[in-house]
């Protein structure tokens, strides 16, 4: 169902466990599927790497599941952002340029920042996701950091 050679790196599902999205590292592609008892359909392949820098990293959905982040890295480093299409289907609607290398990020728990691993930045870059547009605005708010590769949030459970 991925294209060879396509390097699946991430996986995530859906708030409702309806829609799988798959990010491929050497392609820079996302694969959209649909899954049901136990099985996907290919739904769409969308780009998220306009530069062909096959350096797609990382992909997170927002909690309420109406927008999709995906990390670009090697070549005009940043974050794809795409809204999320009832049907499950994505459509690109900005790119926010990050510091160098994004390799992880993570969206807070409620939903209003993304955090971003730049690691030859030497910062977490933080953003606030306007939750209407889904569009992200830099806070400034760096946490400067030797290296950072990866952000995890504790859970309270």
């Amino acid at each position: 169902m991925l294209a060879r050679d396509s390097g699946p790196r991430h996986i995530i599902a859906s708030p409702n466990g309806k829609t799988v999205y798959v990010m491929s590292e050497l392609s820079g592609t996302i694969t959209v599927f649909k899954y049901h008892a136990g099985r996907l359909k290919l739904q769409q392949t969308i780009l998220s790497d306009s530069s062909y820098a096959r350096g797609a990293a990382d992909i997170h959905l927002t909690p309420d599941g109406r927008f999709l982040y995906a990390s670009n890295r090697l070549k005009n480093d940043g974050l794809s952002i795409f809204q999320v299409l009832n049907n499950g289907k994505i459509v690109k609607i900005g790119y926010q340029l990050t510091g160098a290398h994004p390799r992880n990020f993570s969206i807070t728990p409620n939903g209003k920042y993304l955090l971003v691993a730049c690691r030859d930045s030497n910062i977490i870059q933080v953003y606030r996701i306007n939750k209407k547009s889904g569009l992200l605005l830099n806070t400034g708010n760096n946490i400067p950091l030797p290296h950072p590769v990866c952000i995890q949030f504790a859970s309270n459970k």
